[in-house]
């Protein structure tokens, strides 16, 4: 590279020559001008060079150790040599190796900003035995020191290494690089248990992993991004094992931006199936997942589907009224008891379609639904840039004696800061089904941390139904997690007695007519299993 560069500029030189010779009679009248800078740029090349720690204990203290870099497994044909470095014999008693000794190399071969995702093979040789060859990339060595378990990170190293992923992601898009981008990369580790045999690895996003369960207790793998944002986990297991755990049920950076959303129907009421296509790409993944209603215009109300570049789906309701709905049908059958709907949301807020005027807040309901169109239960939820809070309440059924239909107490989890008009947060809602009490609990975390617990156990009162406003007020546990007692809102509830399904396969999100937003949807864990034993809730009221 550096030789191609070089005879560009001797080129150059020599047709400037030329210029100057031919160009004697003008060139006096400016031969005192001064030279002006008309612009700047940078060049992305900022580079890291690895460090490698070669044991000296089988090797004693005079032995020449070459430490080779490979584009690829050395093993493989093809591999290409990129770097040879002799290390070199030094004290490592002040560094966290556990030894006095051992050969160190610096690699010369530097990784640029935009190779932080690039893997490369590290190979030590002594004697002409080489040792097994270590993959490494930056990405990893980034998110490992952040998320391993028992890594000490002081906040100043936190927060490079944070910089750093950030630097090299947004350097790959800036500069159009179409790899796979350093944000795509995620940190697995296990509870009680191996991910492909190791206690953690870094993988791309969408990767399947093996769990392999070595726990007494039930184990469960989870995942990390570049953020420290758990991005899902499997269901718990019982039994020693190995399981298929994989990140997520749909994560949309499969999908391109030319991928195009069509509804089954167009029609001002009910949600219709969205069919997505992508060119030739299999999307059957997605037949029955995508539900919308309001396919064409009314009173100008609509919505579309699309992806963005970062591989999102993005959800637009220029005027509010319309809904998105996400059924998994294909993951359900009769006999569960456990359901879980998990996703990264964004929230921009948008401007009044009446006046233009800055929007401070979208109300949606969302309803988990038996069916596409048949509702469970509801609750609504409304982020607020006036406090950057996410407001959340449960809807009563009006069926009940005594009961009248409005809302449970509002409570807030504080996800931004105040006036923030675009939020991100990652949403969980799980449900429960007690058979044995037909009892159905619902848990709702913010950012992977419990945050309401409607609960019909809770109520607190002798009988199947609760009897009055005061036997579903709220409160707060002596864990800090809302507690709601709760019976359900159901369409087919026209009686005194609760109407109890088993699990949800459907939920949508419809901001209220006026509340003018974006919705942005990544890495959705959406299923339903049979759970053995269902946890114990703290549902008691503080004394």
């Amino acid at each position: 590279m550096k030789n191609r560069k070089t005879a560009k500029l001797l080129i150059m030189i020599l047709s400037l020559a030329l210029l100057i010779g031919s160009a004697v009679g003008i060139a006096a009248s400016a031969e005192n001008a001064a030279p002006e800078i008309i612009s700047q740029n940078v060049e992305y090349s900022g580079t890291l060079n690895f460090k490698f720690a070669i044991s000296a204990e089988n090797l004693g203290a005079d032995k020449t150790v070459t430490v080779n870099i490979y584009d690829k497994n050395p093993e493989e044909d093809g591999a290409v040599l990129l770097d040879s470095t002799t290390a070199e014999y030094q004290d490592v008693s002040d560094t966290n190796l556990g030894v006095q000794y051992a050969y160190v190399a610096t690699s010369k071969a530097a990784i640029s900003a935009l190779n932080y995702g690039t893997e490369y093979y590290a190979q030590a040789v002594c004697d002409d035995v080489a040792g097994e060859a270590v993959k490494y990339s930056a990405v990893e060595y980034f998110l490992t020191r952040l998320y391993r378990e028992g890594e000490t990170v002081t906040p100043i190293q936190r927060e490079h290494y944070e910089n750093v992923l950030a630097y090299g992601s947004t350097t790959q898009k800036i500069t159009g690089d179409t790899g796979t981008n350093v944000a795509d990369f995620v940190f697995v580790a296990a509870q009680d248990g191996k991910v492909n045999g190791k206690d953690s690895v870094v993988v791309e996003k969408g990767t399947e992993v093996t769990l392999t369960y070595t726990g007494e207790n039930s184990g469960f793998a989870y995942y990390l991004d570049a953020a420290g944002n758990k991005l899902g986990r499997t269901a718990a297991v019982s039994a020693s094992g190995t399981y298929t755990a994989k990140f997520a049920d749909f994560a949309f950076n499969d999908l391109s931006t030319a991928a195009t959303f069509t509804p089954s129907t167009i029609t001002s009421t009910g949600l219709k199936s969205v069919a997505v296509a992508d060119g030739d790409k299999d999307v059957s993944k997605y037949a029955g997942l995508l539900y919308g209603n309001i396919g064409n215009t009314t009173d100008g109300r609509s919505y579309s589907f699309s992806i963005t570049d970062d591989g999102r789906l993005k959800y637009a309701s220029p005027k509010g009224g319309t809904a998105i709905g996400f059924v998994n049908s294909k993951n359900y059958e009769s006999g569960h008891n456990y359901s879980v709907f998990e996703a990264d949301i964004q929230i921009d807020l948008g401007k009044s379609a009446s006046t233009g005027n800055q929007l401070t807040n979208c109300m949606m309901t969302c309803d988990l639904m038996q069916t596409s169109s048949n509702t469970m239960y509801r609750f609504v939820m409304n982020y607020k840039a006036t406090n950057g809070g996410l407001e959340m309440y449960f809807q009563r059924n009006k069926a009940y004696t005594g009961v009248t239909y409005k809302d449970t107490s509002h409570v807030t989890a504080f996800i931004a800061n105040a006036n923030d008009y675009s939020v991100s947060y990652k949403f969980k809602i799980e449900q429960y089904y007690i058979t044995a009490t037909a009892d159905t609990v619902c848990i709702i975390s913010i950012n992977d941390k419990p945050f309401m617990i409607a609960d019909t156990r809770a109520i607190g009162y002798e009988g199947d139904c609760p009897t009055s406003d005061a036997d579903v007020t709220q409160w707060t546990n002596s864990d800090g997690v809302y507690v709601i007692p709760f019976a359900h809102y159901t369409a087919s509830n026209t009686d005194d007695t609760p109407n109890f399904a088993t699990s949800f396969r459907g939920f949508t999100i419809n901001p209220n007519s006026g509340y003018v937003c974006d919705l942005y949807f990544d890495n959705i864990i959406y299923e339903a299993s049979v759970v053995e034993n269902v946890p114990t809730f703290n549902i008691a009221k503080p004394e």
